[in-house]
């Protein structure tokens, strides 16, 4: 999951203007910045909370560790997110979501008051993982050299629309490089793909490679997309400026929470 002090990379976007331009400091307003996960994969659900610079200056990220979080289902269990550190709010060991339930997030926090809700699809389960040799383009770029193999999972398109996420992972840790953004699709690329899709980030000999598959609601999507139009928005004088992704979370707050089925599998690169 991104970090959330992506979901304000594009608050102001100056770079096709040409003439000077005064930044008005009043119109800089310091928000709350949630990036909010459960997951039916026991342990794996956090809440990760940050404040926006009000000043559009840059720095080390504002973590907030102060504020009360809870997470209820709608069988009316409420769950208690207790701080760790760096803004990271986690539930009591053991703590998986359930597939079908809409679950509402409740943040108190400085006076102020934040909610959102999504609800939980079930996910496709990814039924294989293997992996072709297939080179990157670029193979002037030496340090990649050696990364020629893409994996590929294999999963059933499910009745219905439904959304997904794919989040890699390279011997134990999270893959992603160079902030390429998140991974979300919608099934018809499953269905257009066989039921079998190669991931993006390719591994080399001996990796051990996870991939997860996540299943995500369509205003998750939606937000998704955004981000990642905003992550590739050069600033060019064609380009619409940059604004911040629709967030589900209440009282001007900016990032998502997102309930999310799991199925994951891993396999090791021997070729």
């Amino acid at each position: 999951m991104k970090k959330s002090a992506l979901y304000i990379l594009a608050g102001v976007s100056l770079w096709a203007c040409t003439a000077p331009y005064t930044i008005d400091g009043k119109q800089a307003k310091r928000k709350l910045a949630v990036d909010g996960f459960i997951s039916t994969l026991a342990g794996a659900s956090r809440i990760i909370l940050s404040y926006s610079s009000a000043d559009f200056s840059t720095g080390s990220t504002e973590f907030v560790n102060h504020a009360a979080v809870t997470v209820t289902d709608e069988d009316g269990i409420i769950t208690t997110f207790a701080p760790e550190a760096n803004g990271k709010y986690v539930a009591q060991a053991g703590y998986a979501a359930k597939v079908g339930q809409k679950y509402h997030l409740k943040i108190i926090v400085d006076g102020g008051t934040y909610e959102a809700d999504d609800t939980l699809f079930p996910v496709s389960p990814i039924a294989k993982l293997d992996f072709i040799e297939n080179s990157p383009n670029n193979n002037d770029n030496r340090a990649l050299i050696d990364y020629k193999y893409q994996v590929r999972y294999y999963a059933e398109k499910q009745a219905g629309k439904n959304y997904y996420q794919v989040v890699q992972y390279k011997n134990g840790q999270l893959y992603s490089r160079n902030n390429n953004g998140a991974f979300v699709y919608s099934d018809d690329v499953l269905k257009d793909g066989g039921n079998v899709l190669p991931v993006r980030f390719r591994y080399k000999k001996d990796d051990v490679a996870r991939i997860d598959l996540l299943s995500i609601s369509e205003a998750a999507y939606k937000f998704y997309n955004d981000l990642n139009n905003i992550q590739r928005n050069d600033g060019g004088m064609f380009n619409a400026p940059a604004a911040n992704p629709v967030s589900n979370v209440s009282n001007g707050a900016l990032g998502f929470f997102q309930a999310s089925d799991d199925s994951y599998k891993e396999i090791t690169i021997k070729p």
